[in-house]
């Protein structure tokens, strides 16, 4: 009888990001305007450089796919500047159903929601009638004192109620009184490292959750394909991007633009990949840059859109070297405070796995996009749907200020058994090898952590981290997240 002493193995693929990559510097430069119906430089220097034979693995980048509502746009909603969504039951209206709009804010309410006396329906839609919504009503008011409330009539002329008794409501706020429900133009543009697999991802579903918010267009996604591992080829993506910048731009003004880059970092420099170095015959391997030469090469190209638009989102779905190695934060840092970007959300797992974001990029599109409430302030509801993904690493969200100046903060999610003011406790203990055997202890918040092993009694403390605060409001049945101020580090 033939036995297999051999242990059962087999392979899969790998979801997370990180591995190791030569480092290199890419002789970089902004190209000067071209012609965007060509493509081809006005210099002749560059002119030349385009007329050259390149072979496959010299792209650039290529833009895999495109989704621009645009061609729908109606002229309602540039015209009034009002929410397609009712405020309170967050739904449109169609056929004999209409959305009223507030007449102190961008928010409407719709006529399911209002139940407006059939005696009165004409009064009410005068043109010299004004329409306060109920958020607005609300927002006048202080919940501590009563005489600060008054009887919500909805419609007003010469600040008269309209209508003879109060205006009842179907329904409830289902948001803050702060959201909107708002359709203002967005794009979405996924960076994609070349041969970095992102199929079904969490940019991907985000957009796909964002998309029934914009019925008459106003949202645009594009996914560029990078790869600027060398001088020409970092050239080439540079026109492309500038090309479709050129295309976008002139399509309608773009408010929010929102960057993800999917890439892969070296773990110990923490540098991102560039793309591919050519070797002898057809073997390939992948070459690194310094953040912030690297953010050079792939924002630049951008910058009109960036400039032009009231906030800007970078999410740097790539594994944690990128923050904990010193000198790479720190240049993370000074190239968001140069390319303009309003904020950026990154990671410190050390194989940070970016489908695990999910949750963190939904809430980002419901509450940021979608209410458009400021990402600093509800930056825990976020994280209230993100437990999980504190399992698996911190979160780091640094925000560029008037000055400019950068503000950093780490997120981190403590459990007291777990991960013990985010710190993780060793599955094993490393001196004994006993698995999953602490006895522990809290002492004026300091969690103290003993083996089991009497032979052993490997000890661990753990103490709340300076200057952090707990997120009351994103606790979760012993576990909650902190937040943590993080010194600003820029590159001399």
């Amino acid at each position: 009888m033939c036995h297999n002493p051999m242990t059962r193995t087999k392979q899969t693929c790998k979801k997370s990001t990180g591995g190791s990559a030569k480092r290199i510097t890419v002789d970089y430069a902004p190209l000067l305007d071209f012609d965007t119906s060509t493509g081809v430089d006005l210099n002749s220097e560059l002119t030349i450089m385009m007329e050259e034979t390149v072979s496959d693995e010299e792209t650039g980048g290529d833009e895999v796919e495109e989704t621009d509502g645009m061609d729908q746009m109606v002229a309602c909603e540039a015209q009034s500047g009002h929410n397609e969504w009712c405020i309170v039951c967050r739904d449109g209206s169609a056929g004999s159903e209409f959305l009223y709009l507030c007449d102190l804010c961008p928010r409407t309410m719709c006529s399911r929601c209002v139940n407006i006396p059939v005696a009165h329906a004409d009064a009410v839609n005068c043109d010299d009638v004004k329409f306060t919504c109920i958020s607005c009503h609300l927002a006048a008011q202080d919940p501590r004192a009563e005489e600060t409330h008054t009887t919500y009539f909805g419609f007003y002329k010469n600040n008269l109620p309209v209508l003879p008794t109060f205006l009842p409501i179907r329904g409830a706020l289902e948001i803050s009184l702060q959201s909107q429900i708002s359709s203002m133009p967005v794009v979405l543009i996924h960076l994609r490292l070349v041969d970095f697999e992102t199929s079904g991802g969490p940019f991907d579903l985000m957009y796909r959750f964002l998309s029934p918010y914009f019925p008459h267009g106003g949202i645009a996604s594009h996914e560029i394909v990078f790869d600027v591992g060398s001088k020409s080829k970092s050239n080439r993506y540079q026109v492309q991007v500038r090309e479709l910048v050129h295309d976008l731009m002139a399509q309608r003004h773009w408010p929010r633009i929102v960057f993800a880059i999917s890439n892969h970092t070296d773990d110990d420099l923490g540098d991102p990949f560039l793309g591919y170095e050519r070797k002898s015959g057809k073997t390939k391997s992948y070459v690194g840059g310094r953040v912030d030469s690297f953010l050079d090469i792939i924002l630049t190209p951008w910058q009109p859109l960036i400039k032009s638009a009231k906030d800007s989102y970078l999410w740097f779905l790539s594994c944690g070297a990128l923050v904990n190695n010193e000198e790479s934060f720190s240049a993370l840092q000074t190239a968001v405070l140069h390319h303009h970007i309003t904020a950026t959300i990154c990671f410190n797992a050390i194989r940070f796995q970016p489908n695990f974001a999910a949750p963190l990029l939904l809430a980002f599109a419901e509450l940021v996009m979608t209410e458009c409430l400021p990402i600093r302030e509800v930056f825990p509801d976020m994280l209230m749907q993100s437990y999980k993904l504190g399992r698996h690493t911190d979160v780091f969200l640094l925000m560029t200020n008037a000055g400019p100046a950068l503000d950093i903060t780490r997120f981190a999610w403590t459990h007291c058994k777990e991960r013990p003011w985010g710190h993780h406790l060793p599955l094993q203990c490393p001196q004994c090898g006993w698995a999953n055997s602490w006895h522990s202890a809290n002492y004026k918040k300091t969690y103290s952590f003993e083996c089991m092993n009497s032979k052993c009694r490997k000890g661990y403390f753990f103490s709340p981290p300076k200057n952090s605060v707990i997120l009351s409001h994103a606790r979760k049945s012993g576990s909650c997240w902190i937040a943590v101020g993080v010194k600003v580090n820029l590159l001399g």
